[in-house]
Formats: C-alpha cells, sequence, structure tokens
C-alpha cells in the first residue's frame, strides 16, 4: 500500500519533487533519519533554500536518463570559479567502479571493494609498477588528475558515510563548493536535494552500465551488494578527464 501511494506521489509530481518513493521506503533506514535530523531541522534556513532550487532543478525533468549529464553549473565556471580555491572542489566515483576478477578479466582491484580505499591513489608517489588491476581501472586516471589538481578525491560507498564525509562538513565548515559526481541514474534525484542544500555546485555523471536501476538494487549496493561493475559513457568519462585536466594545468600556471 505505501508503495502504491509513494509512486502516485512520484508521478503527480506532489510538491514539485519525485522523490517520494525512494524518502518514504527509506523510512525504516537509518540514513533517512540523520538526513531530517543532522541536516533538515539542524539547518531550516539552508533546507528551504535548498529544497526551493532542487524543486526548480526538478521541474523540467520528468525523466532520467543516462546519457545525460545534469548539472547547476557549467564547466568553464566551474573552472573559473575552483581555480583559486582547488580544494573545495570533490570529484567522487562509486566502490562499484573498481575492477573485479570475472571469467573474462582476471585482475583484482588491490583495494577492498566497499571501501574508501585507493591503493592506486594512496601510493602512486612511490609506485615502482603500477598493480594490473589498475591499469585497466577507469577510476585511475580521474582519481590521479583530481589531485594533480588539488581537488579531493573519493570513492563513495554508502548514503550515510556520503552523508558524514560530504554533507555534514560542508554544513558545519564549507568543506566543499564543488562536485563531479559519478552516480547511478535511480540516485541523481535523491542526491541532488542534500547537495542544493549544502549549496555545492555540481556536474553529475550517471553510470550506464551496471548501474542500480530500481529501489532493491540501490539498498543492496548501499551494504556493498553490487554484483555489477559500473561504468559511465566513456564520452562523459573522456570529459571530465579532460575537464580535471585543465583544472590541473591553471594550477600549475598560477
Amino acid at each position: 500500500m505505501i508503495e502504491l501511494k509513494t509512486n502516485i506521489l512520484d508521478r503527480i509530481n506532489f510538491l514539485g519533487i519525485r522523490i517520494w518513493d525512494f524518502a518514504l521506503r527509506s523510512l525504516n533506514r537509518e540514513y533517512s533519519w540523520f538526513f531530517l535530523f543532522k541536516i533538515v531541522f539542524k539547518y531550516p534556513l539552508k533546507s528551504l533554500r535548498g529544497f526551493l532550487a532542487y524543486k526548480k532543478f526538478c521541474k523540467f525533468k520528468d525523466q532520467i536518463y543516462p546519457q545525460q549529464i545534469y548539472s547547476n553549473i557549467s564547466p568553464d565556471e566551474l573552472l573559473n570559479e575552483a581555480k583559486n580555491n582547488q580544494s573545495s572542489l570533490l570529484v567522487a566515483m562509486g566502490y562499484c567502479q573498481r575492477p573485479f576478477k570475472t571469467e573474462d578479466q582476471p585482475f583484482q582491484c588491490p583495494s577492498e571493494r566497499f571501501s574508501h580505499d585507493c591503493y592506486y591513489t594512496e601510493n602512486y608517489n612511490n609506485m615502482c609498477k603500477i598493480p594490473p588491476a589498475c591499469s585497466i581501472c577507469e577510476i585511475k586516471p580521474i582519481a590521479e588528475l583530481a589531485l594533480e589538481a588539488g581537488a579531493s578525491f573519493h570513492i563513495m560507498t554508502s548514503a550515510m558515510d556520503i552523508a558524514r564525509d560530504i554533507f555534514i562538513p560542508t554544513l558545519e565548515k564549507q568543506r566543499f563548493r564543488f562536485a563531479i559526481l559519478f552516480i547511478c541514474p535511480y540516485s541523481i534525484l535523491p542526491i541532488t536535494l542534500p547537495l542544493f542544500i549544502c549549496g555545492i555546485k555540481f556536474i553529475i555523471i550517471p553510470y550506464t552500465i551496471g548501474d542500480c536501476r530500481n529501489y532493491g538494487d540501490f539498498v543492496r549496493a548501499d551494504v556493498g551488494i553490487k554484483p555489477k561493475r559500473t561504468f559511465p559513457i566513456k564520452e562523459h568519462h573522456d570529459f571530465i578527464v579532460e575537464l580535471l585536466n585543465k583544472l590541473r594545468i591553471q594550477k600549475e600556471e598560477s
């Protein structure tokens, strides 16, 4: 019955937002109450401003398309605004993009899959030989360029960790002003609301292969159960590589 009602709320675009099904089905999860009490109730004015901005963002988005990039800042604006404060830029990718062994692919990421660790970024200054898994990992070039550009790099795991590691530090200390995020299309509308509340300007790259397609997929992935490896469109991956490279050059020239 709850599922039916929440689906109806999304279909009629109640209050101008379309995350009712996700929000109400999450009421039995810790993240939902953490979000309400540690973000919405603790920062009511920021939450109201974020909610109004989020409504505008959702107004013309009847459906999320994996082939599109979603943002509230242009690439040129991001380059201009972040060039003197690169550390306020967050670049984050999903743990589910890590390489793991399959019948067709023999290399396993040296870091634990459901973790924030990245063996390459933690060791690349002292690395004599790149592990085979790192050489085929699409996280590697993004992470390396992010760090060389002076940005912060993060591997996302659960919704709760995202709230604790990204949203709370930003609300409390204005930790991040900009974000480049690689996430599943299903999670785009849920994550953009707290991004607006935090005042983070973002560019979101959707995963198009191996992504979570429904709430059940999301819940399982949120605790580390993700049997598929995710990938964005190659053009989108290359676009972010080019953008970060421009930011790196700006940093070197400043």
